[in-house]
């Protein structure tokens, strides 16, 4: 009892020890009542029907966690394109009445070139006209290129709150496939245990049983303490629950 309740404080003592010793007790104790075959087997099929819907409803949790992601993000990047759209609009009139006082003033200039400078080569026209537009159109690149970034950046909150669903997602999918591998390894520990004293034809079939009942209690009671631990720590710690990665 001293071993189990120290490798319990050890294994609490990890990053996000608490989950993983709550999840650790559940499966001890759902796959010793299992094999332990108590209550003439009714405490096996209770045992496999309470592990049955614990993997539903974990899997229908990161099902939703999923969703909910990635409806977060959907409306965070529609909400800033929305306000994009709102500034585009704004600047786009100031750049309309820039426009228009910068064509009179261009009009202007080119009157009074025109009147004194009549003289001069058209190539010399033609090479300032390409000029012109090699500006313009590299102005024009900048601004969509920067229209772009805005409409794909989100606000720092909105990406905080996407980030910490994220990881409590990412989270809960490792807990769950933790949990499924340690649910493997306590049926082969069982099974192969049995399986290797039928070959040895030493002991008769009520023993092999009576062995695999004994591992079973006591796999349970290696849950029950494990429980006893993760209660005593979580009244102490309510708020340790959870990712061990905080976003601030």
């Amino acid at each position: 009892l001293r071993d189990n309740t120290a490798l319990a404080l050890q294994l609490c003592a990890a990053p996000g020890g608490s989950d993983l010793l709550k999840l650790t007790s559940q499966t001890y104790r759902n796959k010793g009542k299992r094999y332990a075959a108590r209550m003439f087997g009714l405490e096996s099929y209770v045992a496999r029907f309470k592990d049955m819907c614990s993997r539903i409803s974990q899997g229908s949790s990161l099902l939703m966690g999923f969703v909910r992601t990635s409806s977060m993000t959907q409306r965070a990047i529609a909400s800033k394109k929305e306000k994009g759209a709102g500034n585009n609009c704004t600047h786009s009139d100031e750049e309309h009445a820039d426009d228009g006082a910068e064509k009179c003033a261009a009009a202007q200039m080119a009157a009074v070139e025109k009147a004194a400078e009549k003289k001069k080569k058209k190539a010399q026209k033609a090479v300032e006209k390409e000029k012109k537009k090699t500006e313009a159109r590299d102005k024009e690149m900048t601004e969509n290129a920067e229209d772009s970034d805005d409409e794909m950046s989100m606000d720092e909150d909105d990406m905080k709150e996407i980030a910490k669903q994220g990881l409590d997602v990412v989270w809960r999918l490792g807990l769950f496939l933790i949990q499924s591998r340690l649910r493997k390894v306590c049926d082969l520990m069982i099974t192969h245990e049995s399986e290797r004293l039928q070959k040895l034809n030493s002991l008769t079939s009520a023993q092999i049983k009576m062995h695999e009942r004994e591992m079973a209690v006591a796999l349970l009671e290696m849950g029950h303490t494990f429980k006893s631990v993760w209660e005593e720590h979580v009244a102490k710690n309510p708020n340790e629950s959870g990712s061990p990665i905080k976003i601030e």
